[in-house]
């Protein structure tokens, strides 16, 4: 059985961005309330929620992803990349937010 890596790739990115801009969404909700300047504490833990909740999210999404696609002779080497996109999504998580 023939599965196409860059298919497959795409697949975890569409989800991937799914949960990123989902998430994303709640957080700006839930620290709307929030002033920075007196309550810093109170944004940081908010934030380390949201990205421990989308780590959780997204190594799900790539378990799935990966589960769904035994057939691939090389199955590490996507491993390795879902977990590096992982990275770059949380990384991307974090830097929106100190924009904010």
């Amino acid at each position: 059985m023939y599965i196409n890596l860059e298919e497959t790739v795409t697949e975890f990115h569409n989800r991937a961005r799914e949960a990123f801009f989902s998430l994303f969404r709640d957080f700006t909700s839930s620290i709307d309330t929030v002033d920075r300047r007196r309550d810093e504490s109170v944004f940081r833990q908010h934030r380390e929620q949201y990205v421990n909740q989308l780590q959780i999210e997204l190594h799900q999404i790539a378990q799935e992803t990966l589960s769904n696609k035994k057939a691939i002779s090389n199955i590490g080497e996507l491993s390795q990349s879902l977990n590096h996109y992982i990275d770059d999504y949380i990384h991307q998580f974090v830097l929106k937010v100190k924009a904010l």
